[in-house]
């Protein structure tokens, strides 16, 4: 497929979206997401053989400015059965991409905001820079947040705080996203944010894709389990596990004293060489 608004690429494991419509600050056009769709149906056939980890980031100086603004003065839009149909195709979209079996993690660079602010929250883990504000801007324009951003929010920060940013729709700094648990890590330099999220992501191309894969599907459903449940799940996911190649030879270099084949910390340090 031809990508208008989005870049793609695959490289050692590793799969990198780019956001790619800077002069509308990555607004989220109908070619945008079409990109998504195709892109996100690609990773999902080639997760855990060559793809790894994905990381996704916006070209220029914002990562995604949500939804186009001006495309809501069309008054075709006051049609409710139309504008319901057309929030559940960006559903199906939110809903693959949020359980996408790969480590996801996101490099927002500059505002991510409205939809923009729900897309970095699919993400596993994500990584800012000086110049990120996260705004829930929905209230600006007398609208509610979407993009599984009543779902994923107050699942990352708690309701009290998520009524907070939601309701007031005021700018979040990168240090306050740290402290609400929003943000894995700060980058002080803008310049390196995409740079240090790969870094991040490519340790995961160590791991065993299947076992982080298993743990991502059953961590999503801990909040709607009862503890009996989550149980009967880990030991079905276990099982499932034992008989894997990734599991039988760290055993066998566990028992042979020899370096494991995923081990964080010593790919921290080899990273920092």
């Amino acid at each position: 497929m031809q990508l208008q608004h989005a870049l793609y690429s695959i490289n050692d494991g590793l799969a990198v979206i780019t956001l790619n419509r800077p002069e509308a600050r990555n607004a989220l056009s109908e070619e945008m997401r079409a990109d998504l769709d195709w892109i996100i149906q690609d990773l999902k056939a080639k997760a855990g053989t060559e793809v790894k980890a994905l990381v996704i980031t916006g070209a220029g100086n914002s990562f995604c400015a949500g939804g186009d603004v001006k495309a809501m003065n069309d008054p075709k839009r006051n049609d409710v059965v139309a504008g319901r149909a057309r929030m559940r195709r960006s559903q199906t979209r939110l809903f693959e991409l949020l359980h996408l079996e790969l480590p996801v993690i996101a490099a927002v660079n500059g505002h991510a905001a409205g939809a923009g602010f729900g897309l970095a929250l699919m993400a596993d883990f994500i990584f800012a820079g000086p110049s990120t504000r996260f705004t829930c801007s929905f209230a600006r324009i007398g609208l509610i947040p979407d993009w599984g951003l009543l779902y994923t929010l107050p699942r990352a920060i708690g309701m009290q705080k998520a009524k907070d940013i939601i309701f007031t729709g005021r700018r979040v700094k990168p240090d306050e996203a740290k402290s609400l648990g929003l943000v894995h890590t700060v980058v002080e330099n803008d310049d390196d944010l995409v740079t240090k999220a790969s870094d991040f992501a490519r340790r995961f191309c160590k791991a065993s894709t299947t076992a982080i894969a298993t743990a991502k599907v059953l961590l999503q459903k801990s909040f709607e389990s009862d503890h009996r449940t989550m149980l009967e799940f880990e030991a079905f996911g276990q099982a499932q596990l034992y008989p894997t190649e990734f599991h039988k030879d760290a055993i066998k270099r566990f028992a042979s004293k020899e370096p494991a084949m995923f081990d964080w910390e010593q790919l921290e340090r080899d990273a920092k060489k």
